[in-house]
């Protein structure tokens, strides 16, 4: 996975920022920033629940934009 910066500008690109993409998804905006920062830099997966539901909505997301043609992110 991409760096904190790295994460925050690709949604940008996309026109939207952490805070939105976590309330659009169902996230506390706050547990979102804790994740990304926790995790964002990192190969290895989060072993909780909710940070490991975050961080693989997040890396679906950030592959479908930097993949937009390919069918399975």
């Amino acid at each position: 996975m991409a760096e904190t910066s790295a994460i925050k500008e690709q949604l940008r690109q996309k026109g939207i920022s952490l805070r939105a993409w976590a309330i659009q998804h169902g996230h506390r905006p706050k547990s979102v920033y804790t994740v990304v920062s926790r995790w964002g830099s990192r190969a290895d997966r989060p072993l909780g629940g909710i940070s490991r539901k975050i961080m693989a909505e997040l890396r679906r997301e950030l592959l479908l934009i930097t993949n937009p043609g390919d069918p399975k992110p």
